[in-house]
């Protein structure tokens, strides 16, 4: 629930709060029950007038830092069938262990298993918070070609209740495109059955984080990348 306090107080407990997980950037992931704390209470300092599906600050590149999980692998599962995830085994980051044997695996698990180094991860939100892009930044043949996976999803903001109006969006996956350059790139065949949707629910929003929950429910920090 939204707390109730003048905009003054309400703004100076965000801003602290924020300096407290800022100040985690670029260290270890959230291990503690403490850091989840201090998210839910900044969701709950989100003034009424933080309406995502409407604020064109949610637009831009932003980071996936301080998650439990790692939203972005977290996103992508949750998004391609189960079939997809489920066959060979993955290490501690969600990412195909190479050491496994490949064989009878699908294509992105004997992509990504072949000489792969992965750079970065992070989501691109544009077209006035309607599209999605979770992209892996990445190098093959040991460093040798880089190149970045693209997992591209529609957004479509959800009215199922007042409560969650504008900030619980439907989301759908809709292609995977490997790119050499920003104008060079290969939309890969997809079956029918990756059409899938899930809910993604943004609970927070301001110029430098986000705060969102996947179907998890966990919520996860992002932070706007520096341009």
């Amino acid at each position: 629930a939204i707390m109730e306090m003048s905009d003054e107080r309400r703004w100076s407990m965000i801003n602290d709060l924020k300096d407290k997980l800022l100040r985690r950037n670029g260290n270890e992931n959230i291990s503690d029950d403490n850091d989840l704390d201090i998210m839910e209470e900044l969701e709950c300092l989100r003034p009424k007038s933080m309406i995502p599906a409407d604020d064109p600050k949610l637009n831009g590149i932003w980071n996936f830092v301080l998650s439990k999980d790692d939203l972005g692998t977290q996103l992508i599962k949750e998004l391609l069938p189960p079939d997809y995830h489920s066959i060979g085994s993955d290490d501690e980051k969600g990412l195909p262990n190479t050491s496994s044997s490949t064989q009878s695996q699908p294509p992105w698990k004997s992509l990504l298993g072949t000489a792969y180094q992965l750079h970065g991860l992070y989501m691109r939100i544009h077209d006035e918070q309607s599209q999605v892009e979770i992209v892996l930044s990445s190098k093959l043949f040991f460093g040798k070609l880089p190149f970045e996976i693209v997992f591209s999803t529609s957004l479509l903001a959800t009215d199922y209740d007042e409560e969650t109006a504008g900030l619980l969006f439907l989301e759908k996956f809709e292609d995977v495109e490997l790119r050499f350059s920003p104008s060079s790139g290969w939309k890969l065949p997809i079956p029918s059955n990756w059409q899938r949707f899930r809910h993604l629910e943004i609970t927070y929003l301001d110029d430098e984080i986000v705060i969102a929950r996947g179907s998890g429910g966990d919520p996860h920090v992002l932070i706007r990348a520096a341009v």
